[in-house]
């Protein structure tokens, strides 16, 4: 029977989810949309993402898509139906009929995230009343960033590289190489956001690139460290790149 390729558009607040592959001790955001898609078509379905998101990540324009035998509601009636079901942190924006072959992970050229710090050295006392609400969706630093030094290690990561020293949980016979289209960082308010847009990210990448990036503002380490460590010429210490918190972190938005 031929099947009908619908791509949705979305946008979720991670913060209570296990990111968004589906789980099976967890709850997902993969496993909450699956849940409603079955319940409305009365068959099994299953949700194809443009890439997994950390544990406690949020998205602001997430593509995905399935396929389904039959559909009886048009593509607005469905964003409605599906809103009524999900909880309130996860939000379908669009939904329309795909091409045959288009695929929310494989279509994808590039994906763009954005992470946000906030340093609480930078804050009036009037902005700190907002702490609360916006660590939630940022990560709070104790002590200031030289700019100047973030901005050169963010440079040392654009263009193509192994970035086998900055990702966790792979055989070491894996494919490391990605490109960084680029990695752009800029003062707003009491604090900095990272601009990321790249090919793939491997888990873990970008909260363990701007580790290390924040760690090199504070003169931890020589700039040519990570030179070495992108040509896997040495190994980038662990304690360098710990991962920053993944509430910090921001899906934006694919390209096709």
């Amino acid at each position: 029977m031929e099947e009908t390729n619908l791509r949705l558009t979305l946008s979720f607040d991670g913060s209570s989810y296990s990111g968004w592959q589906r789980q099976k001790n967890a709850e997902s955001i993969q496993g909450e949309i699956e849940k409603s898609l079955e319940a409305i078509f009365k068959e099994h379905v299953r949700l194809d993402g443009i890439g997994r998101t950390d544990a406690g990540a949020h998205a602001l324009s997430y593509t995905a898509n399935f396929r389904v035998k039959k559909t009886k509601f048009s593509p607005e009636k469905l964003i409605y139906i599906l809103n009524r079901r999900l909880p309130e942190a996860i939000r379908i924006h669009t939904a329309e009929i795909a091409p045959e072959d288009f695929h929310s992970r494989f279509s994808a050229v590039a994906r763009e995230y954005i992470y946000s710090i906030i340093i609480i050295p930078r804050l009036s006392r009037l902005s700190a009343r907002w702490l609360p609400f916006c660590s939630r969706y940022s990560h709070l630093i104790r002590d200031d960033i030289d700019i100047t030094r973030l901005r050169q290690a963010c440079s040392m990561f654009r263009g193509e590289h192994s970035f086998k020293n900055f990702s966790y949980g792979y055989k070491n016979s894996m494919n490391f190489v990605r490109r960084i289209h680029y990695l752009r960082v800029s003062e707003k308010g009491p604090g900095v956001v990272f601009f990321i847009k790249g090919t793939g990210f491997l888990n873990g990448m970008i909260r363990s690139i701007i580790s290390a990036c924040i760690n090199y503002s504070r003169g931890c380490y020589e700039i040519d460290l990570i030179e070495r460590a992108l040509e896997e010429k040495t190994v980038f210490p662990v304690e360098l790149r710990a991962p920053v918190p993944a509430r910090g972190l921001i899906f934006k938005r694919g390209f096709f």
